[in-house]
């Protein structure tokens, strides 16, 4: 008591400072929608066509194309792609894996038209093509044109659980919570599964405060796949959420064993197990999260109240 501000080494106050949010380095729970979409590009550049598609003229070049995307030569898969439609025209791998190339590359224009000179020499009829023009909308902020295009590859392919997945993400950029959980609901119903179709239902569910659902949602995820630790944290969660604490404990305990460098398990984990007055146990997780993510503030916060309320426990 009694210190003045200036002996507490503070920087300056700056006022044209930025003030961004801190991003957790060791964390696997934080949605990238960016970086969602470039991830489905790069499915699309193998998936969309099979691959006895690409016969003939041309298939020496675009066979380098794909090898050299593969190695991240960006401008030499381009490259031999182009040579690979010089060759044959009307190649619809060639042109589909160069849409994606370019719209890689930063070509977005370029990268559209592409999908669109390929769309209509198919007849819209490919959904995979429409999948991938789509998620390059998307990319690109045009969300309704995306989720037209996304509706119309479900009616040709209403089994594709993936498709239902985008279009929730979609929906879900669009406030439209009702249909974020109607296409979730399709997607678990085709492929049941699919342990990241219950994942993600989950998900949707606890966003709408169906806490019940979404906890037996991770837990079918779960099932599907025991060795994925993705879902016993959201199960953690989801149980913390709905204030099971002692349950929550277990499930992220279970994460933690296949997990150990999770920064945010441990911060979940801590919260659950101070609200059932486990202080000690709750500081060890909070020191490891302050460890993890020495750059948050709110790891330091954490091991500091739970030191306070320690010392309260003691006096």
């Amino acid at each position: 008591q009694g210190r003045r501000l200036m002996d507490l080494n503070l920087p300056p106050f700056d006022p044209a400072r930025e003030e961004k949010p801190y991003r957790r380095q060791n964390c696997t729970d934080q949605y990238d929608a960016a970086a969602l979409g470039h991830h489905a590009l790069d499915a699309g550049m193998f998936d969309a066509f099979d691959s006895d598609d690409m016969e003939g003229e041309g298939k020496t070049e675009y066979n380098a194309g794909v090898v050299a995307y593969e190695r991240g030569d960006l401008n030499e898969a381009a490259a031999q792609l182009m040579k690979a439609l010089s060759k044959a025209p009307d190649a619809g791998p060639a042109r589909n894996n160069l849409a994606i190339v370019l719209f890689q590359q930063g070509e977005r224009e370029a990268a559209l038209s592409q999908f669109e000179r390929l769309i209509r020499s198919e007849g819209g009829h490919h959904p995979n093509v429409l999948r991938n023009y789509s998620v390059a909308l998307w990319l690109c902020e045009k969300v309704k044109e995306a989720l037209g295009h996304l509706e119309r590859a479900s009616e040709l392919a209403p089994d594709d659980a993936e498709l239902y997945f985008l279009r929730s993400r979609l929906h879900d950029q669009l406030g439209e919570r009702e249909k974020v959980i109607e296409c979730m609901r399709k997607a678990v119903e085709v492929d049941p599964e699919n342990p990241a179709a219950h994942d993600n239902m989950g998900l949707v569910l606890q966003g709408a405060g169906l806490l019940d659902e979404a906890i037996e949602s991770f837990r079918k995820a779960h099932e599907c796949e025991p060795d994925n630790p993705l879902p016993m944290y959201n199960l953690g969660q989801a149980l913390y959420a709905a204030d099971r604490n002692e349950e929550a404990v277990e499930a992220l305990s279970k994460h933690l064993e296949m997990r150990p460098d999770h920064s945010c398990a441990h911060y979940e984990i801590g919260k659950a197990l101070s609200e059932l007055g486990k202080h000690q146990e709750a500081l060890k997780h909070f020191e490891t999260y302050h460890e993890l993510e020495a750059g948050d503030p709110l790891g330091l916060c954490s091991v500091g109240t739970e030191k306070m309320l320690l010392s309260l426990i003691h006096i």
